[in-house]
């Protein structure tokens, strides 16, 4: 059914997936509306069937001693369904999500062939079996998160370093399953879900940083992301921390951030040392030369001793740090937070990070807070399927 969202419908909707269930009295004091305008907007939403009632909680007005009883609403799951898609060159994560972002299943399918045509194809079939999967069911949207530049105007994604012939690759082309498109940066993604994630500690400036594949960057400001100029910010993994260095990034550059620390520069450090120099029992790890893995092999291996191991740990902690001091100094956020595949790597890396910022940043400036995610595995598709009601809705 289409529905005309009045401002005030949106305001409400956006405070439910940013704060949780709230009571009437919650959103007037949030939203700085009289109650009773919130009850009208709550029951016009009630009649669409894209609210609840949720629990009961205490509620205590300002300036009265007296509890009472609140009714609490929140999103209604069953109102529809997203599909959110996470496009890498090796691999898809498909995720499908209620309405009040719960995620219903997740599965992740490697990529059969890294090249524009034989991606676009694999996203077609997994997208046609989702929607298969969930045919009774009111589709909302379908929300795709990729590295690279995108248009999100026009669901263009624009560039891609790390995939064979990408470029300006139009996604309408799916528009054919779904009328509801939306497109954005995985890194984007990630802060959205991150935002949400974090819906109690009300944190409206922070970056995200996401390390795997790549390295890539979600800047939010005053509680909205930012692009910048030709939607280009976020371009983290290419900050040149040392332009005499012999490690070539995929963009052609020496000494990018990405070249030290993703998983792909990790696993080509590895192969470079000389095993009958070198006594490291990583080369004989089942799993050593796995992409997806490589942090986990570290990880296992720094806890048992290994030179090798703690060597390079604590050169990739040197460099994210070094980074990180710079983006406190740029940005000065309540919080760096660190997600993707290195998050395989304990708590005692984000000290040995916190170390290396300790050595450059001004410490005048600010606390420095570095943690790593929520929720890594599931943030992107939570930012995804945000965006992906958000389109479903009318809401831009």
């Amino acid at each position: 059914m289409k529905i005309a969202l009045q401002t005030k419908d949106i305001l409400i909707l956006d405070c439910f997936y940013r704060k949780g269930p709230l009571a009437n009295q919650e959103l007037a004091a949030i939203l700085n509306l009289s109650p009773s305008t919130i009850s009208n907007v709550l029951k016009r939403l009630a009649n669409f069937n894209l609210i609840r009632e949720f629990d009961s909680k205490i509620y205590i007005k300002k300036n009265r001693k007296k509890e009472r009883n609140k009714k609490t609403y929140h999103l209604n799951p069953n109102y529809g369904y997203a599909i959110a898609i996470e496009i890498d060159y090796d691999f898809l994560n498909i995720f499908k999500l209620r309405f009040d972002l719960s995620i219903e299943y997740s599965r992740k399918i490697p990529v059969s062939e890294n090249t524009k045509d034989a991606i676009l194809r694999q996203i077609d079939r997994e997208l046609e079996r989702a929607l298969e999967e969930s045919v009774d069911e009111e589709l909302l949207g379908v929300g795709f998160g990729l590295p690279g530049k995108v248009n999100i105007e026009e669901a263009v994604s624009v560039f891609n370093t790390r995939m064979k012939d990408w470029r300006n690759v139009q996604f309408d082309r799916f528009s054919k399953s779904c009328n509801h498109i939306a497109l954005e940066n995985i890194a984007n993604c990630k802060a959205i879900g991150e935002r949400i994630y974090r819906q109690d500690q009300n944190i409206d400036n922070f970056l995200f940083l996401n390390i795997g594949n790549g390295v890539g960057m979600g800047i939010f400001i005053n509680g909205s992301i930012y692009r910048g100029y030709n939607d280009a910010a976020g371009n983290a993994g290419h900050t040149i921390l040392n332009e005499e260095s012999d490690n070539i990034c995929i963009c052609g550059n020496k000494g990018c951030l990405e070249s030290f620390v993703s998983n792909k520069a990790i696993c080509n450090q590895l192969s470079k040392l000389n095993r009958n120099e070198v006594e490291s029992e990583i080369f004989a790890d089942t799993d050593f030369g796995d992409l997806e893995k490589i942090y986990k092999v570290l990880d296992r291996h720094y806890h048992k001793g290994d030179k090798v191991a703690f060597q390079i740990i604590n050169e990739i902690a040197h460099k994210i740090g070094l980074a990180c001091a710079n983006f406190f100094q740029l940005f000065a956020p309540e919080y760096i937070f660190i997600g993707g595949e290195i998050c395989d790597l304990g708590e005692y890396f984000l000290k040995l990070i916190l170390q290396n910022v300790q050595k450059y940043y001004l410490p005048w400036n600010q606390q420095i807070n570095i943690v790593y995610s929520k929720n890594s595995n599931s943030v992107g598709a939570c930012g995804l399927g945000l965006l992906a009601f958000r389109a479903g809705l009318g809401v831009h």
